[in-house]
């Protein structure tokens, strides 16, 4: 993951609609990126 994207995938922005397409659209990836890397968090949260 990118370490860089980890504060903004934290936060509470990708749960408002559409942010997920704007994220991407401003960090030059798919949304399907954005997708995997909140998965990632996700994953990391549950381990603890």
């Amino acid at each position: 993951m990118k370490h860089d994207m980890h504060p903004i995938l934290k936060s509470y922005l990708p749960l408002v609609k559409g942010a997920v397409e704007l994220l991407a659209k401003k960090l030059n990836c798919s949304r399907y990126s954005i997708y995997n890397y909140l998965n990632e968090i996700g994953a990391e949260a549950s381990k603890t």
